[in-house]
């Protein structure tokens, strides 16, 4: 499953991550992926980051700090993956995953990527497209068709124009 990349920051190592202003210590790449950026309330989100303390622990939050939704570990160069579920009572619009831990020197360390919750109906509509893609994709067919009609209408004229 792809995943919608939401943050990063720089690494020596040839990794494609900017590092603006230097903001980050060499060989340390912060990134923060998740699996998508809609989610139903009840549903699930793989989370993916990197650039925390090796084999440290880092909390996800949704939203606030107040609705904790996993404690991670962290491996020997301080990423992790899993995946998290949204609670089932959750409000629908706009939130947070927010990942709090510690960095390589092991000051604080925060950084947070957006879901948007949305009705299990809205979700579907999402995956599986709407009635009116199929309307748009007819009237694209049905332009190109009256195009190439129209077209062979004009040079059938021009010849007998030519020929005459």
């Amino acid at each position: 499953m792809p995943l919608a990349g939401i943050a990063a920051a720089g690494n020596q190592n040839g990794e494609n991550c900017p590092n603006p202003a230097g903001k980050y210590p060499p060989g340390q790449c912060k990134k923060l992926a998740l699996s998508t950026s809609k989610v139903s309330a009840g549903g699930a989100v793989k989370v993916d980051g990197s650039g925390f303390a090796p084999n440290s622990p880092v909390q996800v939050y949704l939203g606030t700090f107040d609705q904790s939704l996993a404690t991670v570990v962290t491996d020997a160069s301080g990423a992790f993956s899993t995946s998290v579920v949204v609670p089932k009572d959750s409000a629908t619009g706009g939130k947070d995953l927010v990942l709090k831990g510690a960095d390589n020197t092991g000051a604080p360390y925060e950084m947070a990527g957006h879901v948007n919750v949305v009705t299990p109906s809205d979700l579907n509509k999402q995956l599986s497209g709407s009635d009116s893609s199929a309307i748009g994709l007819g009237a694209v067919v049905g332009g190109l068709v009256l195009i190439s009609i129209v077209g062979a209408i004009g040079v059938t004229r021009r010849r007998k124009v030519q020929s005459s």
